[in-house]
């Protein structure tokens, strides 16, 4: 195995990517939500490769004495985050392995990618960028941003003439703020892996098609960043306040033999109450077509709730 030293400011393990330097997990160039206490679990777990980390261990290194909060808790909740980013399964892990009463082991061979001068275990996520190099970014900028800096103080000074010289304006048109919508996993009922593909194909096209819809009004997270609340117990506030949203959709899919059923709700997440919910039953056949006429009937519902009406009409 290729371990990680404490030098390394990025690791790659599989497909994915640990930038340490930004903070970031990244999977075949895509960035993978990860919050901050997973992200420096995982940061531990993958500057000792192979080895048992007791929880005490990362008890330490993530929540120092004097911190008030329920370690057991905080641990299992940052592990299972971890398992959701890296879609890992704890009964046949590839990554994450649990050492029953003792702790954790990451068990995937890892590979430095870059390292600087000095990196301590506890601050793997603070790697800085070497010294030397960014001197000479910085002076090889200064001469363009002189230039840049005169341009902007010339536009800017020829804008505030344009705007004393002008009529006032009586009626300005009201700024109108973006929303933020995510699309969680559709729950597979059927707990089968032909409903787990239709379920997640369905969330794919769903979130193409709310992202067609009005992209200056409403912005959708993007799919790798709401897969990460597969089978999660994040409350709606909380889910919300993660992904800065403030609106989700979520749903379920169950099957027989001849068809399937779609079942969506819109959330608002201030008061945590649905806007509209339907059901959708269809033939289970031709599933892409279905997969696409499915969202597409939704994309509609939430359009005709949360876009103004000159919007819905100009599509």
């Amino acid at each position: 195995m290729d371990a990680a030293r404490p030098s390394a400011a990025s690791i790659r393990f599989a497909d994915f990517e640990v930038d340490f330097c930004s903070g970031e997990l990244r999977r075949a160039g895509e960035k993978v939500r990860l919050q901050e206490q997973p992200f420096q679990v995982l940061s531990v777990l993958l500057h000792r490769p192979g080895e048992v980390v007791t929880r005490e261990e990362l008890s330490q290194h993530i929540w120092p004495a004097g911190t008030f909060v329920d370690f057991d808790h905080a641990l299992n909740t940052a592990i299972k985050k971890i398992r959701c980013a890296l879609e890992d399964d704890a009964s046949t892990p590839q990554y994450v392995e649990t050492i029953p009463r003792r702790g954790y082991r990451f068990i995937a061979q890892v590979h430095s990618i870059t390292s600087t001068s000095s990196v301590t275990p506890a601050l793997l996520w603070d790697v800085e960028c070497d010294s030397t190099t960014l001197s000479l970014r910085n002076r090889r900028s200064l001469r363009p941003l002189f230039i840049a800096s005169a341009f902007a103080s010339i536009v800017l000074a020829t804008a505030l003439l344009a705007r004393l010289l002008s009529p006032p304006v009586r009626i300005q048109a009201a700024a109108v703020k973006r929303m933020t919508l995510v699309v969680l996993p559709f729950e597979n009922l059927n707990e089968d892996k032909a409903a787990g593909y239709f379920s997640d194909g369905l969330c794919e096209e769903l979130t193409t098609q709310l992202g067609r819809l009005a992209p200056d009004l409403l912005g959708v997270t993007a799919r790798t960043a709401a897969v990460t609340y597969r089978q999660t117990h994040e409350s709606v506030s909380q889910i919300g306040k993660d992904l800065n949203a403030e609106y989700f959709i979520e749903g379920s899919v169950r099957h027989d033999a001849q068809r399937v059923r779609v079942t969506a709700q819109l959330i608002r997440v201030t008061d945590q109450t649905p806007l509209w919910a339907d059901d959708f039953d269809r033939p289970l056949d031709y599933t892409l077509t279905l997969q696409s006429e499915v969202a597409k009937a939704i994309a509609h519902e939430v359009s005709a709730r949360l876009l103004p009406a000159t919007q819905k009409s100009s599509r």
